[in-house]
């Protein structure tokens, strides 16, 4: 998973981090 993943962020940062690690592969 994305460095994202490991801190507490916003609903609105955490899904841009995981659509972010979407287009990354994962």
């Amino acid at each position: 998973m994305h460095l994202c993943w490991k801190s507490l962020l916003p609903t609105s940062l955490m899904f841009l981090c995981f659509y972010w690690s979407l287009s990354q592969g994962g």
